[in-house]
Formats: C-alpha cells, sequence, structure tokens
C-alpha cells in the first residue's frame, strides 16, 4: 500500500507488484472475469483497500453485462448475456430513423435516450426513455415532467412513435395552465422553486416590504383561485394581504379571461415587483441575506443565527417566527427548537425575538 504513488510514476517500466491481498473466484466469476485476469490482478494490486476492489469489480461486471437474470448459469463464450439481441438494436434502430429529430441524446448502449418535444407554445420538454434488454415485447420505463400523473400506455407494435404521441397529448391538456405560469415567471420575482419545470404547480412571490405570496394552482382549473393562497411576511404586513385575500366581495371580481398574475394583483391590491434583472441577480447577496424574508438588514438586525448544517442565514426574528408555525417545533423555557426551513436539521432560536413592528 505504501508503494501505491512510486508505482504510479513508474507503471510503464515495471509489471504491476504482486497484489498485497488474493481474490477466491467461484466457477461463474472466473467464467465472467475469463480474458479479464490481467486487467483485474492490475487493479486488485492498485486499489487503495479491498473494499475500494470490490467496488469497482462490481462496476466493471455492471458495465460489461448490464446484468440480467440471463447472467446465471453463465458459460466461458456466452460473453454477452444481459445485453440485447440483435433484433433490439435492429427494431431499435428503425423506430430511432422516424423519430431521429427528436432525439436529443442517447445513452452508448443504446438503451438509454432522451427525447426533446416540443408543445404547440414551443415549450421544450424532455422525455426520458429507458429500454429493457427484451424490449419491445416489455414496456420501456418512460418518465417526462407533468403536473399530473398521465399514464403512457404502452402496444407492442405502436412503439416510441406512439409515446411521442400520447405525451403530445398531454401537453396539450396543459397549455393554459403552462401559459398563466410562464406569465407569473416573466413578469414576477419567484423565490421558489428557483428553476421550476414543467411539473412545478407551486410559486413563491416576492411581495414588497419582505412579504411573499406561496400558492399552489389546481392543474385542471389553472384560470381559478389557486388551489392554496398563503402569505409570509411581518404580521403588520401580512395582515391587511390576508383579510383582502379572504374577502368575498374581492375574490367575486376574479376573472377567468384574465392572467393569474393580473387577478392575484387586483386581489391583492399590489403589483407584483418584476424579476431582479441579470446584473443585479439574488444571488450576489445570496451568502449573506436571510433564508426566509431574503433580505440582508430586518429592523436593524442582521442575519445572524445560521444552520450548522447547511449554513443559511437567518434573522432571529423570521427564524422565530418561521419555527413558532411549525408544528413539529417545541418551545424550552426560552428557546425554541425546530427545522431548519432549508435541510431540516436542527435549529434553535431565542423565543424572545420579536418582529418589534408588530
Amino acid at each position: 500500500h505504501h508503494h501505491h504513488h512510486h508505482h504510479q510514476q513508474s507503471r510503464r517500466a515495471h509489471p504491476p507488484p504482486p497484489p498485497a491481498w488474493k481474490m477466491e473466484c467461484d466457477a461463474e466469476l472466473r467464467a465472467l472475469l475469463h480474458g479479464h485476469e490481467d486487467v483485474v490482478r492490475a487493479r486488485l494490486a492498485e486499489s487503495p483497500d479491498p473494499a475500494a476492489f470490490v467496488a469497482e469489480l462490481n462496476d466493471i461486471l455492471e458495465r460489461m453485462y448490464r446484468v440480467s437474470p440471463q447472467l446465471s448459469g453463465l458459460e466461458d463464450d456466452k460473453y454477452l448475456a444481459g445485453m440485447p439481441s440483435p433484433s433490439f438494436y435492429l427494431h431499435l434502430v428503425d423506430e430511432l430513423t422516424s423519430l431521429w429529430t427528436s432525439v436529443e441524446s442517447i445513452d452508448h448502449t443504446l438503451t438509454k435516450l432522451v427525447l426533446r418535444l416540443c408543445d404547440a407554445r414551443g415549450r421544450v420538454h424532455r422525455v426520458q426513455v429507458g429500454l429493457p434488454a427484451d424490449y419491445p415485447d416489455v414496456a420501456p420505463n418512460v418518465r417526462g415532467a407533468l403536473p399530473v400523473a398521465v399514464d403512457i400506455v404502452w402496444t407492442r407494435g405502436a412503439g416510441l412513435a406512439s409515446i411521442v404521441q400520447q405525451f403530445q397529448k398531454a401537453f396539450s391538456r396543459f397549455q393554459r395552465l403552462w401559459d398563466i405560469l410562464d406569465d407569473l415567471d416573466a413578469h414576477a420575482h419567484i423565490l421558489e422553486p428557483e428553476h421550476p419545470s414543467h411539473a412545478a404547480l407551486t410559486r413563491r412571490v416576492a411581495l414588497s416590504n419582505h412579504c411573499s405570496l406561496h400558492m399552489e394552482i389546481d392543474p385542471e382549473r389553472a384560470d381559478g383561485v389557486p388551489a392554496v393562497l398563503h402569505l409570509l411576511g411581518a404580521e403588520r404586513v401580512v395582515r391587511p394581504l390576508r383579510d383582502r385575500l379572504h374577502s368575498p366581495d374581492l375574490l367575486a371580481q376574479w376573472d377567468c379571461a384574465k392572467s393569474l398574475r393580473l387577478n392575484l394583483q387586483q386581489l391583492l391590491g399590489v403589483t407584483f415587483p418584476p424579476p431582479p434583472t441579470l446584473q443585479e441577480g439574488r444571488h450576489d447577496d445570496a451568502s449573506h441575506e436571510c433564508g426566509i424574508c431574503y433580505c440582508y438588514r430586518f429592523q436593524e438586525a442582521l442575519p445572524d443565527r445560521v444552520c450548522e448544517k447547511c449554513a443559511r442565514p437567518f434573522h432571529a426574528a423570521c427564524l422565530a417566527a418561521w419555527l413558532r408555525a411549525l408544528p413539529t417545533a417545541r418551545q424550552s423555557f426560552d428557546t425554541i427548537f425546530g427545522a431548519c426551513p432549508y435541510c431540516s436539521h436542527l435549529i434553535s432560536v431565542s423565543a424572545l425575538a420579536q418582529d418589534v413592528s408588530s
């Protein structure tokens, strides 16, 4: 082991040193490694410890054989057990030829591909397809970002083209939803999620005075009042907004023909601050700003409570208010204990920390 570095420099000059440990193989493993003995010996000699070698061996075997049930009972010459049959590739090449413009990437074993599809509005969607070795008799594994799980039906003869058609049909179902969210993303400062996928139905929008609006949109009724509307921020700022949010008279003015953004602005009587420009991107100060109100100064206080694990800073008052609202938090004398909003690690704050203005 201590000769390790020395051998790396002089590897070309000398044969590999004798291994410091030996590996016993059963007949099956011996058959698998047939023809690769030298490589295995060399790797065994260079591995820092047996566990690292075993992990590496496992990786090599999986790559060689894309492990499958056919591996057991392997004879010496059955090298490609577990690899798809030639007919798999012939069939796949046929299918890919007709879909080629939609294939964004494909791995070297031709068993994982990413399809790049566009919807009617030109939004780009990526669909990941994993092909089992016995494809097309067995359905592929398909994943795409949709707001609602859509059952993709596999018909043996129809192939990948039918999967593309089913996704296109699903896309058409959500055009209005995505139009509404795109409008919001383009004109408001979205705090979370930072890079929303096409499946994301929640948004947290920055309002002025360090408060924000969390919403969850019903994908089937995207035009209507969101299923969840929740205000976060200092109570004195949030209270008048919350009253408006629950006012039957104002809710009655909701107009499904308008965008969600305009309806919410009218409901709350505010204008959403625009997204930060690239120059003043949110992250210049992200390491300093409070992870709850996204500001640095708050009533002269600085964010001085820092999570031990993810290192996010918080204002004591913001953290105290956040933890008080969590059902899982608990208080002992003058300290509140609860989960960090970012990484759920245990964090504590003085219960005396208060928003002094409310």
